[in-house]
């Protein structure tokens, strides 16, 4: 079944073949023109199996004239500061609008607001069709001299352009491009090979070790590439290896860490690639001897004190004290196998602290000794108190026994009273007989009854 509409602007242009008996309906436009760019629907409805439809829109082109080209005939100075103009180029009555590219010796020139300036010009005809016009400025040098300049017109198309996205080893291979003559049919076609170039994510074989100190670590490091490739093993930035395989023989404390695998194409720089090894070996606490242990400062100051240990397991690390006291730790940090604690103490007296650290193959230890400046001062004081003590003590006895001093005991009366030489009597008595006599000052006998 075929159905044309009639007062449309395909009228008596258009016809349709075939029945469809054969599987094939052909539509046929003659004296196509600019207008007829729409697109085409076809509907089949079948007895049994419903309908179906398919879309095609048609392109119409229209060749433009040969490209028109006029150059300068005055000398060009090389001399000007900017371009200067080289010439122009016309295209007329092309649809779709059509592109004009300069050349220079077979080869494309390009936009350079510097160097190359190509400034076009469109215009659109009553018929539709369209006049495209190009001026071409370039500044130039004494080397430009004889060479040929031309301009080639072309037509956009929306697929002359294939643009592979996120481009994968699956994209290598030949591409064929085919292109169709619009005036003879003719096909004409062309095809480019794709390389891609591909490195796959490092392996590194194994990404962790656990070893004994003494005992040999082995790790490989393998990508997968489509060209050479370089290896090489990196620790803390220093090149350790060059090889894909990383050997460490007579593991110690100091294999301990990370270690990096970068895998780089020779031939394409930026294609790297990167694996990584932890490598962690068991062993004992050891002490990294502290810079200073014998400290001397003023009373009631702190004192920071730092130990450093290597060891795996990871130490436990405590503080002690020579008073027998446990301190906690002021801060404490592990990096590539290496545990800082730090602790902060106040003086107040000569002190020894202790920091230790301990694991399951055995522990290891430093010891600070702290000195308080002040101490000195305070016993020499102490020594000459007690001594000044001892010598007044020695004198006061002295003077005792000497009489100087009585004590309390005595019934002498120490009273001093002012009075004449005859009014001072001492009076004495003898156990061996009752007389009694008063003596005078300066020992003359008296009379009791002169008293």
């Amino acid at each position: 079944m075929k159905v044309v509409d009639k007062g449309t602007q395909f009228t008596d242009r258009i016809s349709v073949s075939g029945d469809g008996g054969t599987g094939e309906v052909v539509l046929t436009i003659n004296e196509v023109e600019l207008r007829d760019e729409v697109e085409f629907i076809c509907i089949i409805k079948g007895l049994t199996e419903g309908t179906g439809e398919g879309r095609t829109k048609l392109r119409v082109f229209v060749s433009p004239e040969l490209p028109n080209i006029e150059g300068v005939q005055r000398g060009i100075s090389v001399n000007e500061d900017g371009p200067s103009k080289i010439g122009t180029c016309e295209v007329k009555n092309g649809y779709p609008r059509p592109n004009i590219t300069w050349y220079r010796n077979n080869t494309p020139l390009r936009g350079d607001h510097d160097v190359v300036k190509v400034l076009p010009s469109i215009t659109t005809e009553s018929s539709g069709l369209f006049s495209l016009k190009s001026e071409l400025s370039m500044k130039v040098v004494k080397e430009d001299k004889d060479d040929l300049f031309y301009c080639e017109e072309n037509f956009p198309l929306s697929n002359n352009v294939l643009v592979l996205d996120n481009v994968t080893r699956d994209h290598g291979g030949v591409y064929e491009c085919t292109s169709t003559d619009t005036d003879t049919f003719e096909e004409v076609s062309g095809n480019t090979s794709v390389a891609v170039h591909y490195l796959d994510p490092a392996v590194v074989i194994p990404e962790d070790a656990v070893v004994a100190q003494g005992e040999e670590i082995t790790a490989t490091c393998n990508a997968l590439s489509s060209l050479k490739t370089r290896t090489s093993w990196m620790k803390n930035g220093k090149e350790v290896s060059k090889a894909h395989t990383l050997v460490l023989k007579d593991a110690t404390f100091d294999s301990t860490g990370m270690y990096v695998c970068v895998v780089t194409v020779l031939d394409i720089k930026e294609m790297e690639t990167s694996g990584t090894l932890n490598v962690k070996v068991e062993g004992a606490p050891e002490i990294t001897p502290p810079l200073d242990t014998e400290i001397e400062t003023s009373l009631e100051s702190t004192v920071h004190l730092s130990c450093s240990f290597r060891g795996f397991p990871t130490p436990t690390v405590t503080w002690t004290t020579s008073d027998g006291k446990t301190l906690a730790a002021t801060s404490e940090t592990e990096s590539e196998g290496e545990v800082q604690s730090s602790l902060s103490l106040t003086v107040t007296g000569d002190l020894a602290a202790s920091c230790n650290a301990s694991n399951k193959f055995g522990d290891d230890s430093a010891t600070f000794n702290i000195k308080a400046k002040g101490n000195g001062v305070v016993i020499a004081v102490i020594i000459v108190c007690i001594l000044l003590l001892a010598i007044l003590g020695s004198a006061l006895y002295f003077l005792y026994k000497k009489g100087k001093i009585c004590g309390r005991s005595g019934k002498q009366d120490l009273t001093k009273e002012k009075s004449g030489r005859d009014n001072i009597v001492v009076e004495m008595k003898s156990d061996n007989t009752e007389e009694a006599v008063l003596l005078g000052v300066n020992g003359e006998k008296q009379p009791l009854g002169n008293q």
